[in-house]
This record gives C-alpha cells, sequence and structure tokens, in this order.
C-alpha cells in the first residue's frame, strides 16, 4: 500500500484503515459497521435461482409454492421492495482482515541498514535491492545449469519452474513442470509469451553477462498480489506471478511519484 506525503506517522493506521475500507468482504450485511455499508450494493440472482428451481435443487418445488415465493425466501431482503431474491455483496471486496507485517510480508531494507514493513519510500535502500536481484538471478541460473546436467536438484516444493516464475524469467500463465530434457529445448525469448503457457522467459544452460543485466529490470525481489493507492487497488495475481504473488513492474511503481510517500507492506485474509 501507497499512502500520499502529506501522512503523519501517528495518523497512518487511521489513513491505512480508511484506504482499505471499500474493499472490505462482508457476508452479512445486517452486522456490517455503517463505514462499510455505503460500498454494498443489493445484487438480483435470478438466473442461478431459476437454475436451481427447474433442477428442483433440495427439493424446492416441493417446498415452495411457486418459483416466486422461492425468490421472495432467498437470500438478503431488499429494503426498497421488502423481498429476497438476491444477497447484499461489496464488487470491490478483496480482503476479510488484514495486518501489518503478517506471517510472510516482505520487510524493505532501509538506508540504515534495518528493516521495516512501513517506511517513506526514500528510505527504502534500493542498491541492497539490486544487490540481492543479482544474487538471487544468479543463484537460480548457477543451480538451473547444474540441475539441467543432472548435477542437483530442486526440493520438491521449490520446482524450477516455480522458482523461474518467483524471479519473472517464467510466463505464470501456465503451471506445467517440465523435465530437464524439454528445458534444454525451449527457446530463449525476450518477452514472454502468452500463447504458449509453459513460455520460459530465459532458461538456457548458457546466459552471458549482457544477457543477465537485461533481465534485472524484469526482477524486483519483492512480491504481492495486489497494490493499493490513491488511485485504488489493482490487482497483480492475475497478470505475471505466482501463488507466492511475485510480479514484476514493481520498481516503477516505487520510483515514480513523491519519494516522500508511504509504504506498507500488508497481508489480507480473505
Amino acid at each position: 500500500m501507497r499512502l500520499p506525503a502529506r501522512t503523519q506517522r501517528r495518523e497512518l493506521r487511521a489513513a491505512l484503515d480508511a484506504a482499505m475500507c471499500p474493499y472490505k468482504i462482508i457476508e452479512d450485511p445486517e452486522d456490517a459497521p455503517p463505514e462499510f455499508k455505503k460500498y454494498m450494493v443489493y445484487e438480483y440472482c435470478t438466473e442461478r435461482l431459476k437454475e436451481r428451481w427447474e433442477e428442483n435443487f433440495y427439493d424446492v418445488q416441493n417446498r415452495f409454492p411457486s418459483f416466486e415465493a422461492y425468490c421472495d425466501d432467498y437470500g438478503h431482503i431488499n429494503p426498497e421492495t421488502g423481498k429476497g431474491g438476491g444477497v447484499w455483496i461489496n464488487p470491490n471486496s478483496k480482503w476479510e482482515g488484514y495486518g501489518i507485517g503478517w506471517m510472510w510480508c516482505t520487510r524493505l531494507p532501509l538506508r540504515n541498514g534495518s528493516k521495516s514493513h512501513m517506511t517513506r519510500i526514500r528510505n527504502i535502500d534500493f542498491d541492497a535491492l539490486e544487490r540481492k536481484t543479482c544474487r538471487d538471478l544468479e543463484t537460480f541460473i548457477s543451480k538451473f545449469r547444474l540441475w539441467v546436467g543432472g548435477r542437483t536438484e530442486f526440493p520438491r516444493w521449490k520446482s524450477p519452474h516455480d522458482t523461474a516464475v518467483h524471479l519473472s524469467l517464467a510466463d505464470c500463465s501456465g503451471h506445467s513442470e517440465f523435465d530437464r530434457a524439454r528445458w534444454k529445448n525451449v527457446p530463449h525469448l525476450e518477452r514472454p509469451c502468452s500463447e504458449i503457457p509453459e513460455c520460459i522467459d530465459i532458461i538456457r544452460t548458457e546466459l552471458s553477462d549482457a544477457e543477465l543485466v537485461h533481465l534485472k529490470p524484469n526482477y524486483f525481489p519483492l512480491w504481492t498480489f495486489g497494490r493499493l493507492n490513491e488511485n485504488g487497488w489493482e490487482d497483480l495475481g492475475q497478470t505475471r506471478s505466482s501463488f507466492w504473488g511475485y510480479v514484476s513492474g514493481m520498481e516503477s511503481w516505487f520510483r515514480s511519484g513523491d519519494q516522500r510517500d508511504w509504504v506498507i507492506m500488508l497481508l489480507c485474509r480473505s
């Protein structure tokens, strides 16, 4: 999350809660606090109910005298009509609960040598992030070469494909695993190809220093499923990321705009 530079430290929690408020998952509108209710809309379930009626789902045709009676009994009451047939939802819902620095949240390296889940952008040590970029890329590529040659193994829970996705070196639209022989024959591409789900962005046994430099802008060693600023919520989990939410393009997001802005690393539960 990114909060504007004008926000004072003592105001961060209130500003954070206000920015997250429009995206809360509400299951029971009657129990929803007033500040959340204004984001909810009534959604009719006519098509879904019609299918259930025609299929006699849970014996509804014998339990209700008519389809209209079944609809009136279903879901939440619409106060405008006094009837059921739909549910109150937040169409922009993203989270049920959240916290700063929960569990796997990435901590940002700071210029003073410490790490934090919350800081102004100008305090971030981008040189440390670049060193981590180089170290992560070089470590993976070195191990990958050994693996292709049958001289080492990746852990079962951290396969070559998963690791490549985490490093933004592979297209995540497919999750098929390759054997060693197939990895050797995957062509090198400058950009991932979404039409080929298993297409790999680098992954060759030989990679020049110049090519390694070319790869670095594609990888920023922070992971996220989404990001939020004054312009609203941006989902990233379905673009170029893995289960853990690694995504390229984060560096430009950090470096653009006012460097006095606050960045807060959150873990959202949904």
